[in-house]
C-alpha cells in the first residue's frame, strides 16, 4: 500500500509537469519577418565626421556659398525566419537568423562664388555593410499581447561597398582645380583597416502580438565595425512585422 501511495503521488506531480511541457511546446512557433532598418554612424569617429560636416557647411554659407550637406544614416531592410520556444506561460528563448543591412551616407552640394574664389562641389558617398545575423534572446509576454526581448547577436559579414561620386571645380586667384570621381571601393580600402567580419552586439525589443502578426521595435547597438579602429559603431533601429507559419500540430 505504501509503494502504491509513493507511485500514485509521483505520477500526480509528473502528469502536470508533463501537461505544461506539452502545453508551453504547443505555443512555440516558427514565423519569418520583414524590417524595415534605420542605421547610424557612432562613436568618436562617426561624431568628428558628423562635427567636421557640420563646420564645413557652416564655414561655406557664412562665406556666401549656398552648401548643404552632412552624414546621414541608411534606410535598409532585414528579413528572416526565427522560432519562439516557450519555457512557461510567459517566457520564451528567440532565435532569429536574418539577412541584415546597415550603413551611413555623407553628401555635400555647394555652389558659389566670393571675392577670391569660385566653387561648384556635388559630392555623395554610400557605404553599405551587410550581414548574416543571428539573435538569440529571452522574451517576456504578458496577457495583453505586448512582448519584451532582450538579446545579444553576432553577424558574419557578407558584402561592404564603399560607391563614390565626386564632381568639384575650384577657381582662384591662383588657378582651377577640377576633381572627378567615380569610385566602387570595398569598405576596408576607402578606410584602409580591415572590416570587422564578425560583428557583435546587443538589442532590446518591445512588441504587440494580434493572432498570428506581431508588430514590433527593436533597438541595436554594434561592436566596432572596422577591427582596427576602435571609435566607429553603429546603432541600429528597426521596425518590423512578423507572422507566424502555420504548421501541423499534434493535439496530444
Amino acid at each position: 500500500m505504501f509503494f502504491l501511495s509513493s507511485a500514485l503521488n509521483i505520477w500526480g506531480q509528473d502528469a502536470p509537469a508533463a501537461e505544461a511541457e506539452r502545453r508551453h511546446k504547443a505555443q512555440s512557433y516558427f514565423g519569418a519577418h520583414i524590417d524595415y532598418v534605420y542605421t547610424q554612424l557612432n562613436g568618436i569617429g562617426g561624431n568628428e565626421r558628423t562635427e567636421y560636416l557640420s563646420d564645413y557647411v557652416e564655414d561655406l554659407n557664412n562665406n556666401g556659398i549656398a552648401a548643404d550637406g552632412g552624414l546621414f544614416g541608411r534606410n535598409a531592410l532585414s528579413f528572416g525566419v526565427f522560432y519562439d520556444m516557450y519555457l512557461s506561460k510567459r517566457f520564451a528563448l528567440q532565435f532569429q537568423t536574418s539577412y541584415w543591412q546597415t550603413g551611413y551616407r555623407e553628401t555635400l552640394n555647394a555652389v558659389g562664388e566670393t571675392e577670391s574664389y569660385s566653387l561648384k562641389h556635388s559630392y555623395k558617398l554610400n557605404a553599405s555593410l551587410d550581414y548574416f545575423h543571428f539573435a538569440p534572446g529571452v522574451k517576456y509576454y504578458n496577457d495583453f499581447g505586448v512582448s519584451l526581448t532582450l538579446g545579444a547577436f553576432v553577424n558574419y559579414n557578407i558584402g561592404d561597398r564603399v560607391k563614390i561620386k565626386e564632381s568639384k571645380v575650384f577657381s582662384g586667384r591662383f588657378g582651377s582645380d577640377v576633381t572627378e570621381r567615380d569610385e566602387d571601393l570595398y569598405f576596408h580600402e576607402h578606410f584602409n583597416d580591415n572590416r570587422s567580419i564578425f560583428l557583435s552586439g546587443g538589442l532590446f525589443a518591445i512588441g504587440y502580438r494580434w493572432e498570428k502578426f506581431e508588430f514590433d521595435f527593436s533597438a541595436k547597438i554594434t561592436g566596432p565595425i572596422l577591427s582596427e579602429i576602435e571609435d566607429k559603431y553603429f546603432n541600429v533601429y528597426q521596425f518590423g512585422i512578423r507572422y507566424e507559419i502555420p504548421l501541423v500540430r499534434e493535439d496530444n
